[in-house]
């Protein structure tokens, strides 16, 4: 069961934004994770019955792009997605659950996507699912 969640943070960065890393710290509650994730901010967060799925962005106007990160519950990657295309946008408007393993995500524009956690090849795995469900 997928549950919004508000505990996460990513480091801050300073210099000019061309020089920034493609990833950040991620802290829980404020205390490091020794986890990084792609992007600079972290657009949603979910729990579910083994860990997290973060939603991150890059915070690039010209460019949005969203990442879609599974991790367990040590912090360890299970899973990525990233949406986005070359000088166009992915701009999030808003995400909610609308199953016991998926979300519907809003983008600019009207377009609707669904990302969904699905079982992997073996019983602790898992993996994500992206898929287009609509435009406007």
């Amino acid at each position: 069961m997928l549950r919004p969640i508000t505990e996460f943070s990513l480091e801050e960065h300073a210099g000019p934004y061309e020089t920034w890393p493609g990833k950040s710290a991620l802290y829980a509650d404020t205390v490091p994770t020794d986890c990084t994730v792609p992007g600079y901010v972290i657009e949603g967060q979910y729990s579910w019955d083994g860990g997290f799925l973060l939603i991150t962005s890059y915070d690039c106007p010209s460019e949005e792009s969203q990442e879609f990160v599974l991790l367990d519950s040590s912090f360890q990657f299970l899973s990525k997605k990233s949406l986005g295309v070359m000088h166009g946008s992915y701009l999030l408007m808003s995400h909610q659950v609308v199953s016991d393993d998926g979300i519907e995500l809003l983008f600019a524009g009207g377009e609707r996507w669904r990302l969904q956690v699905r079982p992997g090849k073996w019983p602790a795995c898992r993996r994500l699912r992206l898929q287009r469900q609509s435009s406007v």
